[in-house]
């Protein structure tokens, strides 16, 4: 596998959260300081829809696409700080293997909301 291009030229942090046992459960707890905060480089961070949802509340969804390059450590239950704030990942990582071998990477969502 090769890296993302040049222009992969953003810098973001895998965000792993502490986990608690809640009545014998095994719970990620973004209370606590995180297990572990790696910084990776050469991602590309692109905007995604933002949802405002006044049918139950009064609140914001917020969305991002981050490509990482192969072979990142990243879970579904991982945070991405983006530009200072953290995101939670949403749904599984994807590892995506282009044809040429050219632009391999591991697509995340990110999703945050607010309200």
């Amino acid at each position: 596998m090769m890296a993302l291009p040049s222009w992969a030229a953003t810098t973001i942090d895998v965000v792993r959260p502490a986990t608690t046992v809640d009545r014998g459960t095994t719970i990620v707890d973004w209370d606590a300081p995180p297990a572990s905060d790696v910084e990776v480089a050469n991602c590309v961070v692109a905007p995604g829809p933002s949802v405002e949802d006044l049918a139950n509340r009064t609140s914001v969804i917020v969305r991002w696409t981050v490509s990482l390059p192969p072979g990142t450590d990243v879970l579904a239950t991982d945070g991405i700080r983006v530009n200072g704030h953290v995101y939670r990942v949403n749904g599984e990582p994807q590892p995506w293997t282009s044809p040429s071998g050219l632009v391999d990477h591991i697509r995340v969502e990110l999703i945050d909301w607010s309200g």
